[in-house]
């Protein structure tokens, strides 16, 4: 009888070794592949990184840049020489590249709530720009919006390293090509000059249209600017997924709300901007409201 017992207390024990290493052994396994998933994920936000540092030093790569002559701009439309003058201040160097730093609330999609975002900026009508952002406290996005050698892409990654965005393809690279062009009025207007490839068509006293070609659009923001030269509004039809129609398509863009601006290496730039997507629809859809706390021209 005493030996029946002992028997059944080591089979016991052994099963409940058995069972101890068989939890021991799953921890592991789900600690080891917890590990490899950080290890994959950590080395996508490194390639990402490094994406970003190339790009950057792609678009800001910089000449020689000429001085500002107000006789360059002698022969445009009234409104564009208002813009220009005051935009530029004579003998200042004529910058292919504009880095910003900037803040303000963004709405990710049609209905929902703005959340806060910071970001930095390179934009370099008409090669390319680079939008560099976290979006959001807590459940934050860290990620950025590129356009660079006739290729546009978005990557972002939800708390700063779960992907959630990849995109690119010819529907996004059209739609990066249309920001390029809608923000140089914005904060980069040397490259609004005729020397630049420019060209300007009057609509109204007040109105004035900069054809431009980014890639392979043809792209024709209109400026309405003020008596004095201030950049009032800035309005152009831009490649969107989802258009008018619901389906890819132009649709209109519209920046305003242009209350402060600022003057950085001799130009007098726009600091504080609305842009409203789907414009004159009814999807019309406040997008951003941006403040610019830094400029440095390239």
């Amino acid at each position: 009888m005493l030996s029946k017992r002992l028997f059944w207390r080591r089979a016991g024990g052994q099963q409940s070794a058995r069972g101890a290493v068989t939890l021991y052994g799953a921890a592991l396994s789900v600690a080891g592949a917890i590990f490899v998933v950080a290890v994959i994920l950590g080395s996508y936000r490194a390639l990402l990184e490094r994406h970003v540092e190339r790009v950057w030093a792609d678009l800001q790569a910089a000449g020689e840049p000429a001085p500002f002559d107000p006789e360059m701009v002698a022969e445009l439309p009234a409104p564009a020489q208002r813009y220009l003058l005051r935009a530029i201040a004579p003998g200042t160097a004529l910058a292919i590249a504009v880095s910003l730093e900037m803040q303000g609330q963004i709405t990710l999609a049609p209905g929902t709530e703005a959340r806060a975002f910071q970001a930095r900026q390179l934009l370099a009508t008409p090669r390319g720009l680079l939008w560099l952002a976290r979006i959001g406290d807590g459940r934050s996005l860290w990620g950025y919006d590129f356009y660079a050698h006739d290729s546009g892409g978005m990557r972002w990654l939800l708390w700063g390293i779960v992907p959630m965005v990849h995109a690119s393809g010819a529907d996004i690279t059209r739609s990066a090509a249309g920001r390029v062009a809608l923000e140089a009025p914005l904060w980069l207007p040397s490259a609004l000059l005729p020397q630049r490839g420019a060209r300007w068509e009057a609509v109204d006293e007040q109105r004035v249209r900069v054809h431009l070609k980014i890639g392979t659009e043809a792209l024709t923001p209109e400026l309405t600017i003020a008596e004095d030269g201030r950049l009032e509004r800035v309005e152009m039809r831009r490649w969107a997924l989802d258009g008018v129609s619901g389906q890819p398509g132009y649709a209109l863009w519209v920046g305003d709300s242009m209350t402060e601006e600022k003057t950085f290496d001799g130009y007098t730039i726009v600091t504080r901007v609305r842009a409203t997507s789907h414009a004159g629809t009814p999807q019309a859809s406040p997008f951003i409201t941006a403040v610019v706390t830094r400029a440095e021209f390239h």
